[in-house]
């Protein structure tokens, strides 16, 4: 970059045997408006298969990248597990991926965490928000292993409703209960 809004942001891009790495670096620099006790710096890293990236494409993915890194500068918000931003028409054209979704690679700490940004087809898009289990059927398809933690306000549905839907996952499932304090007079 080099004239930059709200943060400058760099792309490193990493190359090994099987595919390359792209990860920011400054979008760190500034903070995010993110929800009390959650983290506030990010940069963000994305992998694509080695074999297939022509020199066009390596920039797109860096271009695109860095306009994803002021995202939540430019809208006051913040970027977090599962959330969910459009691809630019130019990278939709390209590639044919219309969203992102964004997970997080390390440690919740108040330190700067990686997000991995995973492009996803329509398609699969709609199959995350379409069904109850659409969000587990795309974990899946991308972890071998995964955490749902779904404790904030349990109460005796809410954990019903999780167990069920853990019942459909094709993984080995573990379950972990707290107290249940919400219940309520009944």
């Amino acid at each position: 970059e080099i004239v930059s809004e709200y943060v400058h942001a760099d792309v490193a891009i990493i190359n090994d045997e099987d595919e390359t790495t792209f990860v920011t670096f400054g979008a760190g620099a500034r903070k995010m408006n993110a929800p009390e006790g959650m983290y506030k710096r990010f940069e963000i890293s994305m992998s694509a298969s080695k074999d297939t990236l022509t020199d066009k494409q390596t920039f797109l993915i860096a271009n695109e990248l860095i306009k994803i890194s002021k995202f939540p500068f430019r809208n006051n918000t913040w970027l977090g597990p599962f959330h969910t931003i459009n691809a630019s028409e130019e990278f939709s054209k390209e590639f044919g991926f219309k969203y992102f979704v964004f997970d997080v690679l390390s440690e919740y700490d108040n330190s700067v965490v990686i997000l991995k940004c995973v492009p996803v087809y329509e398609s699969e898009h709609e199959a995350i928000c379409s069904t109850q289990t659409g969000s587990i059927d795309f974990l899946e398809k991308y972890y071998d292993k995964f955490i749902l933690d779904d404790s904030f306000n349990a109460n005796s549905e809410s954990v019903k409703h999780s167990i069920n839907i853990l019942k459909t996952c094709k993984n080995k499932k573990i379950v972990i209960t707290g107290g249940i304090v919400e219940l309520g007079k009944d």
